[in-house]
C-alpha cells in the first residue's frame, strides 16, 4: 500500500479528528495504576494497557511502575504502599493487582500483571492483532498516546484520574545515554505549541504517571481518507520523559513482543513442570516443550 504524504498543514488540520477517534478507541483498553496506602487512600503511579494472550488477561505497563510500591531511603528499600491496584469505571473502586508480575528491567522497563478479566467491568483487553510487528512505520505516521498523568489525578473521597490523549509524531532523545534506536522509540512531547484533542492551544501537562502507556501508530499515512482508528497498531510502551528534547521515550514493539512471548512460554513451562510433579534438574524439558507449543504470539 502506498504511503499518503501529508503536508504539515494537512497534519495539523487532521490531528484533532484523529485524536478524538483514538481517544475513544483506546480508552477502554487503558488503565490507571495506583499505589495503595490503605483501603481508602492511594495515589496514581502509572498507566497500563489490558491485553489478552492465550486465554489469559494481563495489564502491560512499565516495570518501574510495578516497583513503585518500594521506596529507596537512606536505610535501604522500604515499602511505600501496601500494594497496587488498577482502575475500573468511574463508578467502581480500583481492583488490587495481587498476582505476581513479570518484568524486563532497564533499559527495557517492561512489566505485565495477570488480572482477573471477570472483574474488568467495561474495560476490554486487546488481542495481539493490535500490536504491530515492528515500529518501522512510526517514523512516517501520526502517533497517539493516552495515559494518566499525575497532574490530572486528584484524591477527593478516593482517587479520580483523567486521561491525557495526545496526537503527535516521532521525536528524538538526547538526555539518556542508554537510548538505542534499535530498542527504543521517542515521540514528540514539546513544551510549546501543544494542542488538546479539540485542536485548542493548551499548556504542557507534566507526563509523570504516563509511564506504561501504549504508543500507537495511527495508520493514517497508509490508509488516507479510508482511515479508521481500528487500523492503529501499538508500536511501543512509554517509560521515560526526555524533558530536554521534549519527548516521551519508550521501548519498541519488537522488544515488547519478545518480552510477552518469553513470559507466556515461561508460564506454560512452569505449569507443565508442576503437572509433572516438579522434578529437580529437569526444567529444560518443559521450556523446549513451551517453545514448540508456542512458536509465536499468534494463538
Amino acid at each position: 500500500m502506498n504511503r499518503i504524504r501529508l503536508s504539515p498543514e494537512e497534519i495539523e488540520l487532521r490531528m484533532p479528528a484523529i485524536g478524538i477517534a483514538m481517544k475513544h478507541h483506546t480508552f477502554s483498553h487503558t488503565s490507571a495504576i495506583y499505589g495503595i496506602f490503605d483501603e481508602s487512600f492511594g495515589e496514581l503511579v502509572g498507566s497500563g494497557t489490558f491485553v489478552r494472550l492465550f486465554g489469559e488477561t494481563f495489564l502491560l505497563t512499565a516495570l518501574h511502575v510495578a516497583q513503585a510500591k518500594l521506596a529507596l531511603t537512606p536505610n535501604g528499600l522500604t515499602r511505600k504502599y501496601i500494594g497496587l491496584a488498577h482502575s475500573m469505571t468511574c463508578e467502581d473502586p480500583p481492583r488490587p493487582l495481587s498476582a505476581r508480575c513479570f518484568g524486563f528491567p532497564h533499559p527495557y522497563d517492561l512489566c505485565i500483571f495477570p488480572v482477573d478479566d471477570l472483574n474488568l467491568s467495561d474495560r476490554k483487553a486487546l488481542t495481539i492483532e493490535a500490536f504491530a510487528e515492528n515500529a518501522s512505520e512510526a517514523d512516517h505516521d501520526l502517533l497517539f498516546v493516552q495515559g494518566f498523568p499525575g497532574e490530572k489525578s486528584h484524591s477527593i473521597f478516593g482517587v479520580h484520574s483523567q486521561t491525557y490523549p495526545y496526537t503527535t509524531t516521532v521525536g528524538v532523545c538526547t538526555k539518556f545515554d542508554w537510548f538505542d534506536q534499535r530498542l527504543h522509540i521517542a515521540v514528540d512531547f514539546a513544551s510549546s505549541g501543544l494542542k488538546d484533542e479539540l485542536g485548542n492551544a493548551t499548556d504542557l501537562v507534566d507526563p509523570h504517571g504516563m509511564s506504561g502507556s501504549a504508543i500507537w501508530a495511527t495508520g493514517r499515512t497508509l490508509t488516507g481518507d479510508d482511515w479508521s482508528p481500528g487500523k492503529a497498531k501499538i508500536v511501543g510502551v512509554v517509560h521515560n520523559w526526555d524533558d530536554k528534547a521534549g519527548s516521551l521515550v519508550g521501548t519498541r514493539i519488537e522488544i515488547v513482543r519478545e518480552f510477552l512471548l518469553h513470559v507466556i512460554r515461561s508460564r506454560f513451562a512452569y505449569q507443565n513442570w508442576q503437572e509433572r510433579g516438579g522434578p529437580i534438574n529437569d526444567d529444560w524439558y518443559d521450556w523446549f516443550k513451551a517453545v514448540d507449543k508456542l512458536p509465536s504470539l499468534q494463538s
